[in-house]
């Protein structure tokens, strides 16, 4: 039985290696490859003879022709707006988006919930969207809101008690 099993797989190495190298198993002659130039010419040749296709394959179902940006960023002073934190931890009055150094940037006003102090929140977005940077900044004893904006100069109102202006540098 070990004879049959060592003579079968010689016999198909064998066959293996014939089919790899081009051989029939036979006294067929290996086929010459031509020259290199030759070759590079028959190449030319068969490129010019090519007839472009006019088939066009159709579309798969789900394909959606280019959408326009979806990420569009809208910059100024939005009225509306949720910190992207987690629930509780404050009340938002208005936000500024801007876009600095290649970043979005959104600094949202309002106070942090269990002291009612005026707070700022600075959420920095690369332009992928996919890293995220985030700081407090604590500006009143009571909740602000963004007047106005000029680059990093924040002009807020403190709302409750003491209605007063406050200037604000914002690092973005």
């Amino acid at each position: 039985m070990r004879r049959v099993f060592a003579f079968s797989t010689i016999a198909l190495a064998a066959a293996l290696a014939a089919c790899s190298h081009g051989g029939n198993g036979g006294t067929t002659p290996p086929v010459t490859q031509p020259q290199s130039a030759n070759v590079s010419q028959q190449k030319m040749l068969r490129e010019q003879e090519r007839v472009p296709s006019s088939f066009v394959a159709p579309k798969h179902p789900g394909f959606i022709a280019e959408m326009p940006d979806t990420q569009t960023w809208t910059q100024g002073i939005a009225q509306a707006g949720e910190a992207p934190v987690p629930g509780g931890m404050f009340d938002i009055v208005n936000q500024y988006n801007t876009i600095q150094n290649g970043q979005h940037v959104t600094v949202y006003a309002g106070s942090i919930r269990p002291t009612g102090a005026g707070i700022l929140l600075v959420v920095r977005r690369s332009a992928d969207l996919h890293t995220v940077n985030a700081q407090t900044m604590t500006v009143a004893s009571s909740a602000v809101r963004i007047e106005s904006a000029s680059g990093s100069d924040l002009q807020l109102q403190q709302i409750g008690r003491s209605a007063q202006a406050i200037q604000v540098r914002v690092p973005l």
